[in-house]
């Protein structure tokens, strides 16, 4: 037997939003910190042997600076492609709007982290600290991409 507010799939009105947004900015913060942490891990594990030298000759090293643009571009152009503005005529709309605006969080922050990390990887295999700066670049988007109400609100066009 289920009730209105027996819901699995999400909330169902904006009063019931602040909750899930709870769960989601945990999330982000959780991919944001062991992002950090595993950076400076590598830092401290390659502290002594790193270089900077610009090694455009390296695949690697420049795979690693193609792959964050890529990541960053596709994290900041998802929007377009997943949260189009709807009408909430039925009170099912809510929950499929809602679970939209999840998993585009979920891909975005998964996208920022895979740039992230792969460059983290880079400056662990190559010892190169400017193979590192891509983790920079890309740990600061993901922290500036962190989910909100607001954003929630006028992604959908919701009121």
């Amino acid at each position: 037997m289920t009730t209105e507010n027996d819901d699995t799939t999400g909330p169902t009105d904006l009063a019931q939003c602040k909750q899930r947004m709870a769960v989601l900015k945990m999330i982000h913060r959780a991919m944001l910190t062991g992002s950090i942490m595993f950076g400076f891990m590598a830092y401290f594990i390659t502290k002594d042997k790193l270089t900077h030298d610009l090694a455009f000759l390296n695949p690697l090293a420049v795979g690693v600076w193609v792959a964050a643009a890529i990541s960053i571009a596709l994290a900041s152009q998802l929007r377009g492609v997943l949260c189009k503005p709807v009408s909430l005529s039925q009170p099912t709309d809510f929950r499929a709007v809602w679970q939209k605006y999840t998993i585009f969080v979920l891909i975005r922050c998964a996208l920022l982290e895979g740039g992230s990390m792969f460059s983290v990887v880079a400056v662990l295999v190559t010892n190169n600290i400017l193979t590192g700066i891509p983790f920079a670049i890309c740990s600061v988007a993901l922290a500036f991409y962190r989910p909100t109400q607001q954003e929630f609100v006028e992604l959908f066009k919701l009121e």
